[in-house]
């Protein structure tokens, strides 16, 4: 939780950035290699806002949910159809290497 809400700290000093809030429910802290890929995820996700959303508000959300986390990340910038969304270009990781990111730590 510090190092998220540092990082959306340090967001929100950067030109043009949306206004951040952040609501966590969580009662103990996620073992460091979670820890470590919830902070990933989020910090390629915010990076993928500010580059592409043009957001003037996002809201992250970190709780807890059947014996694991939920980290829901929402901008009010523009959308996209991800059924439709081509591959990553190569050196990004993207929605797909996000997604499996979350998978591997979950087994």
């Amino acid at each position: 939780m510090a190092a998220l809400h540092l990082a959306l700290a340090e967001e929100s000093k950067l030109d043009g950035s949306p206004e951040y809030h952040l609501e966590a429910s969580v009662e103990e802290e996620p073992e460091w290699e979670t820890r470590t890929v919830l902070y990933r995820v989020a910090q390629e996700a915010l990076a993928n806002i500010r580059k592409h959303a043009q957001a003037a508000r996002v809201e992250v959300y970190l709780g807890e949910q059947n014996g694991g986390y939920l980290m829901r990340i929402r901008d009010n910038g523009h959308g996209f159809d991800v059924a439709t969304r081509s591959p990553s270009p190569e050196g990004h990781i993207g929605l797909t290497a996000m997604r499996e990111c979350a998978e591997m730590a979950s087994s």
